[in-house]
């Protein structure tokens, strides 16, 4: 997919060198996508939506993102942990939120909550899904 810019510039939404941001957002989730990619720009950023491992880390080779949201599931159950390492391997300092229902899907429940979590996952944040708009905002103020 292309990058969607907002129509509206905010102040909030540029970097001290006068850059707007850009945040990548990968989902395999069409709402999902759209959702993020509205809250986001909201939020002042660039968005870029992918819908794949594959497509993001494609995309990371040219791109240095501000922020990255994913999915942990994508084209293969792990994929969001995978795209996660490439992200911190790239720059360490691109905030990365991962979404998941993995609890609902497979029982399985993963924290953010502390240093060894957030190390261990790769990831800044880890929101349940359904993403509740406020939810993302706060966590996007908090790490951007």
């Amino acid at each position: 997919m292309n990058k969607h810019a907002p129509d509206s510039h905010s102040a909030d939404s540029v970097t001290p060198a006068g850059k707007r941001r850009t945040a990548m957002v990968v989902d395999s989730d069409p709402s999902t996508l759209s959702h993020t990619k509205a809250e986001l720009e909201m939020l002042g950023f660039d968005v870029l939506m992918v819908e794949t491992c594959k497509a993001a880390t494609l995309n990371l080779e040219t791109l240095r993102p501000d922020l990255v949201t994913t999915d942990i599931r994508l084209e293969r159950p792990d994929a969001g942990f995978s795209l996660a390492y490439r992200v911190k391997k790239k720059d360490p300092k691109i905030p990365i939120i991962m979404f998941s229902n993995t609890s609902f899907d497979v029982g399985m429940q993963f924290d953010a909550a502390t240093p060894a979590e957030r190390k261990w996952l790769r990831v800044d944040a880890l929101i349940e899904k359904p993403v509740r708009p406020e939810q993302l905002r706060r966590e996007v103020e908090r790490l951007t």
